[in-house]
This record gives structure tokens, sequence and C-alpha cells, in this order.
């Protein structure tokens, strides 16, 4: 009994000191290797995600696709607060698609039709969304300035850009 409450306390006591943090780096399918995350930008730019995070911003990242109704809908919602984000909170959205290679015109010509005004990249390779083991999309992440990720949400609700908002308030510096 006495080792199963140590357990218990153990982890629960680990899970409270560890932060999980959002990935810059992902592991090569095949070799295993660490890699620098790649990605495309609108302009068919390819920055790592390591080069274009600033250390002194808060990052609101959405991983979605183009086929994803919700995802859309997500990105919309947020769109809306992202000025007051960027000015009130330093919290820039970047929208990180997981969409085929083959698609990546479709991501920039939704990004052009919507008139987006937030950070659009493509993650061509997946390595995103494997290191953050996403299984379903939309996923969103507030991470800090530290890199540790503050809020996970997985699907879409309306009522998601005030939870957001509440927490950048509460929790971001």
């Amino acid at each position: 009994m006495k080792y199963i409450i140590f357990s218990f306390l153990f982890l629960f006591t680990n899970k409270l000191c560890a932060q999980d943090v959002f990935p810059t780096k992902g592991h090569h399918s095949v070799t295993g290797a660490e890699v620098d995350i790649l990605l495309t930008g609108t302009s068919g730019e390819t920055v790592f995600l390591n080069d274009y995070i600033k250390p002194d911003k808060n990052y609101l990242y959405s991983i979605w696709a183009t086929w994803c109704g919700p995802c859309v809908t997500e990105l919309k919602a947020f769109q809306k607060h992202h000025e007051k984000w960027l000015e009130q909170y330093n919290v820039e959205l970047i929208a990180i698609s997981i969409d085929k290679p083959d698609d990546v015109n479709k991501i920039f010509d939704m990004y052009e039709s919507k008139g987006w005004d937030f950070t659009v990249f493509h993650d061509a390779m997946g390595y995103t969304a494997r290191e953050l083991e996403i299984f379903g999309i939309p996923q969103s992440f507030l991470v800090n300035k530290k890199g540790e990720i503050i809020k996970r949400t997985k699907g879409y609700k309306v009522s998601l850009p005030d939870i957001y908002e509440r927490i950048m308030r509460e929790e971001l510096d």
C-alpha cells in the first residue's frame, strides 16, 4: 500500500514540476536523428521553427488543415482577436498546417482568400504533429516566452477565444 501511495505522489509531483515544451525539433521517422522542424511560409520561403521563434514573445499555435471545417472556424475566430492579443498580451498566432505536401498551394490560397493577418506555415514533413502526438485536429497551444505549453486544447468550441484570453490575462507576463 505504501508503494502505491508513494508511486502516486511521485507521479503527481513529477507532473506538477514537469512543464511540456512546444517542440522546435523533431525526430526523423527512419533514423530517429533529431532534426530542426522545417516549415514553408506563405511566400514559399522555408524557415526552421526555432529560428523564427523569438524569446521575448508568447505564441498561440493552431495545428490545422484546409480540409478540416472546425480548423478553419477556429482560425476565423482567432483572427478576430489576433491584433488585440498581439498588442495586449504579446501573443503571436501561428497556424501550422499539416496538409499533405501536394496541397501546399491550397493552404496559401486559403490564407490569401480569408485575409488572415497571422503567420501561416506548412509542415510538409509532419514533425510538429508527430512530436506533439496529434491524432485529431484542430489542436491549439498557448506557449509562454520560455516555450512552455500553458494550455492545450483539442477540438474547437465557440468559447475557446474567451478561454485563451482569460488565460493570457491571468498567466502571461
